[in-house]
Order: C-alpha cells, then sequence, then structure tokens
C-alpha cells in the first residue's frame, strides 16, 4: 500500500511539471506571435520587446522530446526577429546579432535569410564590397518575391557604386521588369549604363519611361536631350 500511496503524489507532480512545461510553451507562442504581427505592422521596438521576451526565458529540460524542440525552435527564431527589428531601427548591433545567429544556429532554416540581413546591414552603411560579399552567399530561393526584388537591386546598385556596370546592368534589367518599390530606380540606372555603353536606343527609351517621374525629374531631362542630338534627332 505505501508503494501505490508513494507513487501518487510522484504521478502528480510529474503531471504538474509537463501541464507546465506546456502552458509555458504556450505563453511564448504568444509572445512570439505577436512579435511578428508587430513585426508586419512595422512596429520594431514593441516587436523586439516580444521576442526579447521569449529569448530570456529559461526551462529545464522536458521529459516531452517534442516540447523541448518547440521551445527551442522557437527561442532560436526569436532571437532572429529581434535581429530583425534591430536593422529596421538602425541599430549599432544589427550586424554582430545576425553573425551570433548564423554562427550559434547552423542548422536553422532562417540562417540561409540572415545572410541576406547582413548584407543590408552593410549595403546601409554604404560598405558595397562587404554587401556584396553576404549577398553572395545569399540563396535567392529562400527569399520572398518581395525580398528577391530588394535583394536583386541592393546587389545590382551595389556592382553599380563599385563601377563593375556589367555585373550591376542585368540585376537592374531584372527588377525594372518588376512592379514594386524599385522598379522605377532600376529603370533609371539600366537606362544610364547603356547610356554610358553608347547603347543609346536602348537608353533613351528607359528614360522615356521615367517622364513624370519626381524623384529623376532633374537628370533624365538632360539624358533625353543629349540622346536627341547624339542620334540627330534634336
Amino acid at each position: 500500500m505505501k508503494k501505490k500511496y508513494l507513487l501518487v503524489p510522484l504521478l502528480l507532480a510529474g503531471s504538474f511539471s509537463t501541464y507546465a512545461q506546456v502552458s509555458a510553451v504556450q505563453n511564448l507562442n504568444k509572445n512570439y506571435q505577436t512579435g511578428l504581427e508587430l513585426l508586419y505592422k512595422e512596429k520594431y521596438t514593441a516587436a523586439s520587446k516580444q521576442f526579447k521576451l521569449v529569448e530570456q526565458v529559461r526551462f529545464k529540460p522536458s521529459s516531452q522530446s517534442e516540447s523541448n524542440a518547440e521551445l527551442t525552435l522557437l527561442k532560436e527564431n526569436a532571437k532572429f526577429y529581434a535581429a530583425v527589428c534591430a536593422l529596421e531601427l538602425t541599430n549599432s548591433d544589427a550586424e554582430s546579432l545576425f553573425q551570433a545567429f548564423i554562427r550559434d544556429y547552423p542548422l536553422n532554416p532562417n540562417t540561409k535569410l540572415a545572410y541576406f540581413y547582413v548584407g543590408k546591414t552593410y549595403f546601409n552603411q554604404k560598405n558595397y564590397n562587404k554587401a556584396l560579399e553576404w549577398f553572395e552567399k545569399t540563396d535567392p530561393s529562400t527569399l520572398s518575391g518581395k525580398q528577391r526584388n530588394e535583394y536583386q537591386f541592393k546587389q545590382g546598385y551595389s556592382y553599380f557604386q563599385l563601377k563593375d556596370y556589367e555585373k550591376a546592368e542585368p540585376l537592374f534589367e531584372k527588377v525594372k521588369k518588376e512592379e514594386g518599390e524599385f522598379q522605377e530606380s532600376a529603370t533609371y540606372y539600366f537606362a544610364y549604363i547603356n547610356y554610358l555603353n553608347k547603347e543609346y536606343k536602348t537608353a533613351l527609351a528607359n528614360f522615356e519611361k521615367l517622364k513624370g517621374s519626381p524623384t529623376y525629374e532633374a537628370s533624365y531631362p538632360y539624358y533625353i536631350t543629349s540622346m536627341y542630338y547624339l542620334d540627330e534627332r534634336y
């Protein structure tokens, strides 16, 4: 009888421990999902706080391996998104956060995406050589359509700034065909490179697409006028 009696509190304690672990994971998942929602709404400071709550929690390993795996992945992903928030907030530690994530979690699904974000950090610092170093490590297939568009433009612009027009041109050509934030700028730089290469018909056709653009209204008319003259159409 004593043995049966002694087993009861042990079983209850085990059940309580499992319940507490599951409950804690659920609470952390709530913080994590709230962080993602805030990130999507571009509320980066508030999102960062939620991700850091997930990062900072410490648990004893559970007897349930699924619970441990879920908790581990949740905490790893929270570190990744905290780094994304730091980048969007232009915090000075953004680069080191991404590099630490890449080093510590090489098998995490977000690690390949982290290369893109490190490249963006260097791009924002106008360190185009380092930006390209990280962009070239990026696997474009891991990016969303919007991210791929940004990746191609910023990679192209980095080559452009380093005067490697041969590599920049095809990237701008891809981006200018896609509607989005970078389409107009890609059209301008594609046209400009063709102007430098004396491909005046291609350059003119693309500069003319910028008519009415407030961003480039101070520059594209000069090139259009110049090419009409060079093409004996002035």
